[in-house]
């Protein structure tokens, strides 16, 4: 979502493409969104959410938060960015 997001800026700029009001209007929220997720996910592995900024190693970055995100369970119980979602309580 960012990589595209920054992409349509490049094209803009490159005078390629001619981005709209709408465009933005959506876009904004999307990007904000998707940042806020993944900054969750990170802290579900116990990783702080300064992490997302990996993805502008080129390649390596991109494969390693779609890896470690998509596929590795996140810490099992409580860490220090709280609770495990996953924890389950019988009252």
């Amino acid at each position: 979502m960012v990589l595209s997001f920054l992409v349509g800026l490049v094209g803009v700029a490159a005078g390629v493409a001619e981005p709209t009001v709408v465009d933005f209007v959506f876009m904004i929220p999307l990007v904000w969104v998707s940042l806020a997720i993944q900054v969750k996910r990170w802290h579900d592995t116990g990783n702080s959410g300064l992490w997302i900024f990996i993805v502008f190693i080129p390649i390596f970055g991109f494969l390693y938060s779609l890896v470690w995100l998509g596929f590795v369970k996140g810490s099992t119980g409580p860490n220090k960015y709280g609770d495990d979602p996953l924890q389950t309580t019988t009252v």
